[in-house]
């Protein structure tokens, strides 16, 4: 029986350029912190072997400290194999740390664009993978199998189809591998299942950075033996994201909004730690009077919250000078809405872009 941990898409230095400077440096100070986590519980499970399939690294240009996280947290499990599959945002190549820099003999990196295979007699496994590059990686592959399980490490797009630019991989090629398990990476979002023989499994992200990324994140647990494999996905993210679509119809006061906001937050179980998005939806009445500045400092107790205002308003061109910029903009905007009805909603949102612009808003 071999045990093992599959990951992925840590994309460890991200930018974070919508939060403070020092929230973004916390928020990649915790990235780390998940990293090395993902590792401990290879540890404290017994692992025998971690694949790595790609994106550890948010782009090329890695910081000392996040090279040397990675180098310690490696180093500390010198009894687990780590095999790495460089990603498309952190390729084999200068001055990435998996082409530029030396890391513990445990780490088996794959270096070619073309499929290669580690060997590990111990553990009666082969582990093929290759770094990212464009094309295919899987097709025309034929795997010559000597030791009693095999393994795939790719970083690839199973979901687009094979014209997809990031290393395309078929259902028809998983089918064929004759792989055991197929660990994926480049994907955020888990995803498991069986193709033919081949159990596949994309770990997602460890952790989410933006708020498309609002769902639960993985790590995987897994085990190989004569018959089979078993997955066990588990969470150690360090913070969550919730995005949260408040309907607005009927309120009038910043007050009454924000309390909607915060009703929404605590059904959820938002806690202080986490990371909110309001999208603020609905048609708003005309006396209406929602302030974006005043609903901010409304949630200034989680670590970040953001407002996103898609509300509709109601418009009149009573309510402006018929010979005033507005006034033209609501008239001529109400004809073009009855003439095209599938497009009202645009074409209020585009109004109210331009009251916005005029007053200063």
């Amino acid at each position: 029986m071999i045990k093992f941990v599959h990951f992925s898409d840590n994309h460890l230095d991200s930018a974070f350029s919508g939060l403070s400077r020092n929230h973004a440096d916390l928020r990649r100070s915790e990235q780390r912190m998940v990293f090395s986590s993902a590792i401990e519980r290879a540890k404290e499970i017994g692992a025998d072997i971690v694949f790595i399939a790609g994106d550890v690294f948010d782009s090329q240009y890695v910081s000392k400290e996040t090279v040397l996280a990675v180098k310690k947290a490696f180093a500390g499990a010198e009894k687990i194999k780590f095999v790495v599959t460089p990603g498309n945002h952190d390729p084999y190549m200068y001055p990435c740390p998996w082409y530029s820099e030396e890391f513990p003999e445990n780490v088996f990196i794959f270096k070619s664009n073309e499929i290669e295979k580690f060997e590990f007699p111990e553990l009666c496994l082969e582990v093929y993978g290759c770094a990212f590059s464009e094309k295919p990686p899987l097709i025309d592959f034929v795997k010559e199998k000597h030791a009693k399980y095999s393994v795939g490490v790719f970083h690839g797009d199973f979901n687009s189809g094979k014209n997809s630019a990031y290393a395309p991989i078929t259902k028809e090629e998983i089918i064929n591998s004759g792989f055991d398990y197929l660990a994926l990476g480049h994907a955020h979002a888990y995803a498991s299942g069986k193709l033919g023989e081949t159990t596949v499994a994309y770990s997602g992200c460890p952790e989410g950075r933006g708020f498309d990324e609002c769902d639960e994140k993985y790590i995987i647990l897994g085990e190989i033996n004569e018959n089979g494999v078993n997955l066990q996905k588990e969470s150690i993210q360090n913070r969550k994201l919730y995005r949260l679509k408040i309907d607005l119809g009927g309120v009038s006061l910043s007050e009454e909004a924000a309390g909607l906001c915060r009703a929404a937050a605590e059904k959820i179980g938002a806690t202080p730690r986490d990371l909110l998005s309001f999208v603020l939806a609905g048609t708003l009445q005309r006396e209406a009077n929602i302030e974006i500045k005043t609903l901010k400092l409304s949630f200034d107790g989680y670590f970040y919250a953001e407002v996103k205002d898609e509300t509709i308003p109601e418009f009149s061109a009573d309510d402006f000078a018929q010979d005033s910029l507005m006034g033209l903009i609501v008239k001529n905007g109400a004809v073009f809405a009855d003439a095209y009805p599938e497009k009202k909603d645009k074409v209020l949102r585009a109004m109210k872009m331009c009251r916005d612009a005029l007053s200063w808003r």
